[in-house]
């Protein structure tokens, strides 16, 4: 184990679960007051997108005000999903269900579901990114205050 200052350690949770717990209200206030219904969706949304996170040149390409297209996002099966949460994949079909239901998914045949273009950059996707931002900034500004480099 590296050496580590135990204070910057504690310092550093202390923001990290404050970060964390704003951002389980800010999920289930945005995903019909059920955080596990947004940690699903958002789990859709990075796996739609995980080719091109993974891809130095595809993320440079797709570093644009708007969200990649549909046409470069890949679907995800409910079991990809319940096992990258492990969760059973009953529950994760009945969330996918759902989000499919409140259009914010679109399933793409047999090959699983995918979080289109349009809701990221619906008024409702807009104001979700904004206030992660927003708490992602916060984070980062009281590391800062603290004067922890990470």
């Amino acid at each position: 184990m590296e050496d580590f200052d135990l204070n910057k350690v504690r310092l550093v949770l202390r923001a990290a679960g404050d970060y964390m717990l704003r951002q389980v209200e800010l999920t289930s206030r945005t995903f019909d007051n059920d955080p596990m219904l947004g940690v699903v969706y958002l789990a859709v949304l990075q796996a739609n997108v995980r080719p091109i996170a993974d891809d130095p040149r595809l993320s440079k390409t797709y570093a644009g005000a708007e969200p990649p297209p549909d046409s470069v996002r890949v679907p995800v099966t409910a079991r990809a999903i319940a096992e990258s949460l492990n969760i059973p994949r009953e529950t994760v079909r009945r969330y996918i269900n759902r989000l499919v239901d409140m259009n914010l998914c679109n399933r793409d045949g047999r090959k699983g579901v995918v979080v289109p273009q349009a809701v990221l950059t619906s008024p409702e996707g807009m104001q979700f990114a904004w206030n992660t931002y927003a708490n992602l900034r916060r984070l980062m500004a009281q590391l800062r205050e603290l004067e922890i480099e990470l």
